[in-house]
């Protein structure tokens, strides 16, 4: 049976213990609470293999039951993950959709504001609090998010961009969440100077680790 049975194993969150200077916890926008292991083993999975696009955890259902031959309701706003475990090159989403709100944290030492933030391929996070706050990163030049680039006014076109961009995946549902989540050309100021990037480039949001085979 061993092949024939796909075997996943994955975790809902990460979880932050004293970075940014918060009380451990794991409902913030930062690296250490969104990422988290995806392993994928069993028949067409190749070995060995690491694929770093963009990933969520609303592409498990759509997974599950491609893998077992049922049809995909409409409703669903993921995608099947089975084209990225056959080693296959399809046409990929360059932005992602995370949000955090209150749900049972009230006895924490530290309760986050509530956000809805955008994830880019290429590198970017944007996030809006419900406190009106905003923080933007370049994980390129800071990947450990230390010095949020909001108030930067050569990102200006960028941060405006990326809000719409984000305002789109807020109020999407199903095939419209899939087409909001598709590669789109933004006007991005690096830092030494402005340029033009494609958000088609891959950052590791999460990682999809496929194991290829079983070891000998």
């Amino acid at each position: 049976q061993l092949d024939n049975t796909y075997i996943v194993l994955w975790n809902d969150n990460g979880y932050h213990m004293g970075q940014h200077r918060i009380p451990e916890g794991k409902r913030t926008v930062y690296e250490e609470d969104v990422r988290y292991p995806l392993i994928v083993r069993g028949p067409g999975v190749g070995r060995d293999a690491t694929d770093e696009r963009l990933v969520s955890g609303t592409d498990l259902m759509p997974t599950f039951l491609e893998l077992a031959g049922a049809s995909t309701p409409g409703y669903v706003d993921g995608r099947s993950l089975v084209p990225l475990l056959s080693g296959s090159n399809p046409s990929w989403r360059d932005a992602l959709l995370l949000e955090g709100y209150d749900d049972g944290f009230g006895k924490k030492p530290y309760v986050p504001p509530d956000f809805q933030a955008i994830r880019t391929a290429d590198g970017r996070t944007y996030v809006e609090y419900e406190t009106g706050e905003e923080e933007l990163y370049d994980l390129e030049g800071d990947p450990r998010q230390l010095r949020s680039l909001h108030d930067a006014p050569e990102r200006a076109v960028e941060e405006a961009a990326l809000s719409a961009h984000l305002e789109s995946l807020m109020h999407c549902s199903d095939e419209g969440c899939r087409t909001a989540e598709m590669p789109k050309t933004t006007a991005s100021p690096s830092l030494s100077g402005a340029n033009v990037l494609s958000t088609g480039e891959l950052l590791r949001t999460t990682r999809l680790d496929i194991e290829r085979g079983v070891p000998e």
